[in-house]
């Protein structure tokens, strides 16, 4: 799987949806720490549950913060908070 190609559909810039193995793609490389993970955070952070808060919140906090905090949050706040 392309998790660029991903990102762009769960952007809207390309056309398409993401499905739900995609999802758990995108999910598995934020579990791992490894990979695109600037990606991942784009696509759970659009298409995912709420409960995935678990996912994206290790990159709001220590080392993780300084190169994906606001990827994270931005992303994610936009879409769950309200």
């Amino acid at each position: 799987m392309n998790i660029g190609d991903i990102r762009k559909r769960a952007q809207g810039v390309k056309a398409g949806t993401v499905s739900p193995l995609e999802l758990d793609y995108a999910r598995g490389i934020l579990r791992a720490h490894r990979g695109d993970i600037n990606s991942a955070l784009y696509v759970v952070g659009l298409c995912a549950a709420a409960d995935d808060a678990l996912l994206i919140e290790p990159y709001l906090r220590g080392p993780a913060r300084d190169v994906h905090g606001e990827t994270a949050l931005k992303h994610w706040s936009a879409t769950w908070v309200s």
